[in-house]
């Protein structure tokens, strides 16, 4: 049997199996497309994962604004002296609670989310209203006032719940097209009042 070197196409047969034709600017050529590959993967990773986390918590911002809508209701609705808008209020709670419900489920079923975090919850915290209808009712226009809070708590949530519900889907979408329905009609109902 031959033994040495060989050239030509039997020299072919002596490179290890894989390398055969791969120059070692290819090899780098080939170890720079992949690292580029994986950079692009990483930054869409990274911006999925910012996407996601401010839609999940402006979802978790409705539904601690609308707590607060329904607390300011729930908070002054024995001190209204008209009885018209006592039963609107009244008729409000009862939509609020039944949205405020189906947002929690959208925002477990959508973004797993079980509970509004602490700065979400403090940043929407009502920290004017109460003062606001102490002075009103010195005055003799807690009625007054207190609608017009409420109607500027409703154009907020409003706002944000079309914000919500244009990043969202699935339950969520459902639930916040509810919201928006019942915003608008307690809306509609204050607007009609005339106090």
């Amino acid at each position: 049997m031959a033994t040495g070197k060989f050239y030509g196409a039997a020299a072919d047969y002596n490179k290890p199996p894989g390398l055969a034709g791969i120059n070692r600017g290819n090899i780098f050529k080939i170890l720079g497309l992949s690292a580029g590959a994986l950079i692009l993967i990483i930054v869409g990773y990274v911006a999925f994962t910012a996407l996601t986390s401010a839609g999940r918590n402006d979802a978790a911002r409705l539904v601690a604004r609308e707590r607060v809508v329904l607390n300011f209701m729930t908070s002054n609705q024995a001190a209204l002296s008209s009885d018209d808008l006592k039963t609107i209020t009244s008729n409000a709670i009862s939509l609020q609670l039944s949205d405020i419900y189906s947002l929690q489920q959208g925002l477990k079923t959508s973004f797993s989310l079980t509970t509004i975090p602490d700065d979400i919850t403090k940043s929407e915290a009502d920290t004017t209203s109460a003062k606001a209808l102490v002075t009103a009712k010195t005055q003799g226009q807690f009625d007054q006032k207190y609608i017009q809070l409420l109607r500027d708590k409703i154009a907020a949530a409003q706002n944000l719940t079309t914000s919500v519900q244009n990043g969202s889907s699935g339950a969520m979408k459902t639930a916040t097209q509810t919201n928006l329905n019942h915003l608008k009609i307690i809306d509609e109902q204050l607007t009609k009042l005339n106090l």
